[in-house]
């Protein structure tokens, strides 16, 4: 399943976007089964009706220009594989908005924990 994570400014830790983990049905966020793709920001977190990472596209990812201020990263979880199958023109058109997208494999986006001090 694709995941998208979105960082921008410092949230207090107890207010922090953790995901825990994943499986074939969905992400485990701050203790809550989300089934289905997600956008994890850093202080809360949106199913994602996208199913695939070709489906990814500037109009799928239309909430990361809601939030302000505007983050800094866009981290796209991928699936199984690290990246190859994202759309090019996602790189171009988020950086002409100042954001740098970093595909991953989804478990290693997963393994993360959003933490803002760190830049992401």
């Amino acid at each position: 399943l694709p995941i998208s994570v979105v960082a921008s400014l410092a949230t207090p830790p107890d207010m922090q976007t953790n995901i825990i983990g994943h499986d074939r049905y969905g992400f485990n966020v701050n203790g809550i089964h989300m089934r289905g793709s997600i956008l994890a920001f850093n202080s809360f977190t949106l199913l994602w009706n996208v199913q695939h990472v070709v489906a990814i596209s500037p109009r799928s990812l239309a909430p990361v220009h809601m939030v302000r201020p505007t983050p800094s990263v866009l981290i796209v979880g991928t699936g199984e594989k690290g990246g190859s199958n994202v759309n090019p023109a996602l790189f171009a058109y988020f950086s002409r908005k100042g954001i740098a997208v970093e595909p991953m494999a989804t478990v290693s986006v997963t393994a993360k924990k959003i933490q803002q001090t760190r830049g992401w």
